[in-house]
C-alpha cells in the first residue's frame, strides 16, 4: 500500500496574503504551505493547478515535503495527468534526502516496475533504507522478499529479523508471517507457543488468516491446551470475514456438535457459503448433509446464507 498521507501544513496557517507574499519572495517553506492550502482547500477553494504550481516551486528548491507531495500527485494522477516517471523522479529526490515514506514508495515502484523496469536490487536497497528509518511497511516487505527469495537469495534468518522488527511495532501481517515461521520451523526451531502468541496478536487486529490459524491451534491443542470453544470463536471470526477454510471447519463443528450444540442448519449454511467460493470439500460435505436433513432445514440454511452474502457484500480490504 502506498504511503499516501500528504504532509500537512501548520494547523493554523498564516494569513493567506502574507503567505503568498513570502512564497512569491522565494521562501520554499511558504511555497510548500501555500501549495498544501490549495491542495486541501484550507480557507480557500481547493485548486490543484495552484497546488502543483507551488509544490513545483518549493520542490525545485529542494524542500523535501514538497518533493514527496509532488511525487504523490503524479503517482495518483491527482490534479495532474498520472505520470509514473515523474513520480519516480520526485520520490528519488525526496528519498535522497532521507524521507522514509518516499523511500518506501520508490521501492514499491522498482519492485512492481511502475514508471521503470522492474529492479529488485533497487527495491531491496530502498526498502532497506526506509526500514532503517523506521518504516514498518518497509520492514515487512523486506522480510517478505527474503522469505520468498524475491530478488535476493532466500534467507529465513533475514526474513525473521525483519518480520520481528515489524511485528514488534504491531504490523499484523508481519505477526502472522512470524507465527507461520515458528509454526513450521522455518529459519527457527519450531515453537508452537511462539506461533500461538504471534497468531493471537495478528488475530486480535482482525487478520482472518491469523484467526483461522489460531482456531486450528486451539482445536488441535498445539501450543496450548485443547479448547473447542475458543476454536469455534476464532473460526467464527475468520468465517465472518469470508475465509472459506474457516467456514468449512466451522460447519464441521456445528454438524458434529463439537464445542457447540449440534446445529445442522448453521452447518449447512457455512458449507454452502464456502462451496459457493469454490471449496470442493465444503461442496461435498454440503451434498452429503443435504441427504440427512429436511427440505425445510435446507430452505432455512439457504435463506440465512443469502442474508449473510447480502450483509457481507463489501468485505474488509486486505484481510
Amino acid at each position: 500500500m502506498l504511503a499516501l498521507l500528504i504532509a500537512a501544513a501548520a494547523a493554523q496557517p498564516p494569513n493567506l496574503d502574507q503567505l503568498k507574499k513570502a512564497a512569491n519572495g522565494g521562501d520554499a517553506e511558504a511555497q510548500y504551505n501555500l501549495a498544501v492550502i490549495y491542495d486541501r482547500g484550507q480557507g480557500t477553494p481547493a485548486n490543484k493547478v495552484e497546488a502543483i504550481k507551488w509544490y513545483l516551486k518549493s520542490a525545485g528548491q529542494g524542500f523535501v515535503k514538497a518533493e514527496y507531495n509532488l511525487a504523490i500527485m503524479y503517482d495518483e494522477g491527482d490534479g495532474v495527468a498520472e505520470n509514473n516517471a515523474e513520480a519516480i523522479k520526485w520520490y528519488l529526490k525526496a528519498s535522497n534526502q532521507g524521507d522514509t515514506a518516499a523511500q518506501f514508495n520508490l521501492a514499491l515502484m522498482y519492485d512492481k516496475g511502475e514508471g521503470t523496469a522492474i529492479n529488485k536490487a533497487e527495491a531491496i536497497k530502498w526498502f532497506g533504507k526506509a526500514a532503517d528509518g523506521g518504516d514498518v511497511s518497509a520492514m515487512f516487505n523486506l522480510g517478505l522478499m527474503y522469505d520468498e527469495g524475491d530478488g535476493v537469495p532466500e534467507n529465513n534468518a533475514e526474513a525473521i529479523k525483519w518480520y520481528r522488527k515489524a511485528a514488534d511495532k504491531g504490523f499484523a501481517k508481519a505477526q502472522l508471517n512470524l507465527g507461520l515461521m515458528f509454526d513450521e520451523g522455518e529459519g527457527v526451531q519450531e515453537n508452537n507457543a511462539e506461533a500461538l502468541k504471534w497468531y493471537r496478536k495478528a488475530a486480535d487486529q482482525g487478520l482472518a488468516k491469523a484467526q483461522f490459524n489460531l482456531a486450528l491451534m486451539f482445536e488441535k491443542g498445539e501450543g496450548t491446551a485443547t479448547d473447542r470453544k475458543a476454536a469455534l470463536s476464532w473460526y467464527t471470526k475468520a468465517a465472518e470475514q469470508g475465509d472459506t477454510s474457516a467456514q468449512y471447519n466451522l460447519a464441521l463443528m456445528y454438524e458434529e456438535g463439537d464445542g457447540t450444540p449440534k446445529d445442522v442448519v448453521t452447518a449447512y449454511m457455512w458449507y454452502s457459503l464456502a462451496a459457493q467460493e469454490g471449496d470442493e470439500d465444503a461442496k461435498a460435505a454440503m451434498q452429503a448433509l443435504a441427504k440427512r436433513v429436511t427440505t425445510d432445514q435446507v430452505k432455512q440454511a439457504d435463506a440465512r446464507a443469502k442474508a449473510w452474502r447480502a450483509s457481507h457484500a463489501n468485505p474488509r480490504p486486505g484481510f
